[in-house]
């Protein structure tokens, strides 16, 4: 919402419009699936979660293959 209102008071509605619907992609991996992928319970999964959505969000939210390969390098497999 904020993102939107600050485009409109920018005069960019076009771009206001783009964004209005847009849905938020969610990680598609749990801490709970990396700890049954090897990864030690505690903060290291954290940071594992972390460096995954890093890399996740820099591609442009990729799935299917894609999203394991970033998995696979980021639990070291």
């Amino acid at each position: 919402e904020s993102a939107v209102d600050r485009l409109l008071l920018a005069g960019r509605p076009q771009d206001a419009a783009a964004v209005r619907d847009w849905a938020v992609p969610k990680l598609p991996i749990t801490g709970g699936q990396l700890i049954k992928r090897g990864i030690t319970q505690g903060p290291v999964v954290a940071k594992t979660l972390q460096a995954i959505e890093r890399t996740w969000v820099a591609e442009g939210f990729p799935r299917g293959d894609t999203f394991e390969t970033i998995v696979a390098t980021a639990i070291g497999s």
